[in-house]
């Protein structure tokens, strides 16, 4: 609408807008709507929900004013939860007379895949709060990160840390792998996305609950198949601890860049291996899709915990042939999880 336009609506006695504006499109016609679903991935699993957003073309958002359509039949405000079955959904969204272009989203019947980054440190490693940073970092950026913090020729070292640092070679620090067998780049820092590129979709998930009675832990370990596993496959269980207070050395800038950082944080500490540490093998028999492989545990906590409150449990399946990790999970002591 141009000047000439507006004041001839005045004249006529009829109120279009409460405020004048020169900018044309403050009051550009609506004639064309987008659907968006708020940055996620065009594919999640199955149980998970997609919201989906609707922009007018004069970036007006009008979600709200919009009713949505999936495979042709009305859904209940903007959130679209998928079927448990995997397949291509076809949406599309309202606005008054005019229809959005369709977008396909898909539900898979994978389960959410983490990745696992083990650092091998120590008190005395100088570096090392490099990659403590790091893991910070990424876990800033997502929450599909579980990370361990296998710590050598320290107070919080013990033999099963040091039986994984020599299974795995690692001889130098620091020294950071994802999913078991792939160097984290350094510096790590500014390598992030080598981390976040390991998440996703896996054939498999897996669930933690546990109990503490005394000194006595009792863990159930799960997990599901959304297709068969053919090759080899084994399951870790750790135990770590966070909270724990030591001085740190520093040769680095972060965290202040102090050559000493008094009373550091340490977490994520290896505590203990209640499992081999290649892992125990799951029968083939049980890799089985749409099957629950169950390994129940009852084992004792290590003199060294300093607070009980502070522990929760790792448990991954890695690839037999390999020691690569499928899939990763962490549980406080006494969650319950379902799969995801």
């Amino acid at each position: 609408m141009n000047i000439s336009q507006f004041y001839k609506f005045l004249i006529s006695g009829i109120v279009i807008v409460s405020m004048f504006s020169c900018n044309t499109e403050d009051i550009m016609e609506i004639t064309a709507i987008e659907i968006t679903h708020d940055g996620q991935p065009q594919v999640i699993l199955k149980g998970d929900s997609f919201v989906f957003q609707v922009k007018a073309n004069n970036s007006t958002v009008v979600t709200s004013e919009s009713f949505f359509k999936v495979d042709g039949v009305v859904i209940e405000g903007n959130v679209f939860v998928t079927d448990i079955n995997p397949k291509e959904y076809t949406v599309q969204a309202f606005y008054n007379n005019i229809e959005s272009e369709p977008i396909s989203v898909f539900g898979s019947d994978g389960y959410k895949k983490n990745v696992l980054i083990e650092d091998y440190t120590g008190t005395w490693c100088g570096n090392c709060p490099r990659v403590s940073y790091a893991i910070e970092q990424v876990k800033e950026q997502t929450d599909r990160v579980v990370s361990v913090a296998i710590h050598i020729s320290d107070s919080y070292s013990f033999d099963g840390a040091i039986t994984v640092n020599d299974e795995f070679g690692i001889a130098s620090y620091p020294n950071a792998r994802l999913n078991r067998i792939h160097k984290w780049t350094a510096p790590e820092p500014d390598n992030i996305a080598e981390a976040v590129n390991f998440t996703g979709l896996a054939p498999l998930g897996v669930a933690i609950s546990s109990t503490l009675v005394g000194n006595t832990i009792s863990i159930s370990n799960q997990v599901e198949f959304a297709e068969t596993i053919t090759e080899p496959i084994k399951l870790v269980v750790y135990l770590v601890e966070s909270g724990l207070i030591q001085d740190q050395e520093n040769y680095t800038n972060y965290f202040g860049g102090d050559a000493v950082l008094v009373d550091f944080e340490h977490n994520d500490v290896l505590r203990a291996i209640y499992t081999n540490h290649l892992g125990n093998t799951i029968p083939v028999d049980q890799a089985v899709e749409n099957t629950i492989y169950l390994l129940q545990l009852n084992e004792n906590l290590p003199t060294s915990i300093q607070d009980s409150a502070n522990l929760h449990l790792v448990t991954f399946v890695v690839n037999a042939d390999t020691n690569e990790v499928i899939n990763v999970r962490e549980a406080a002591i006494g969650e319950v999880q379902n799969f995801e």
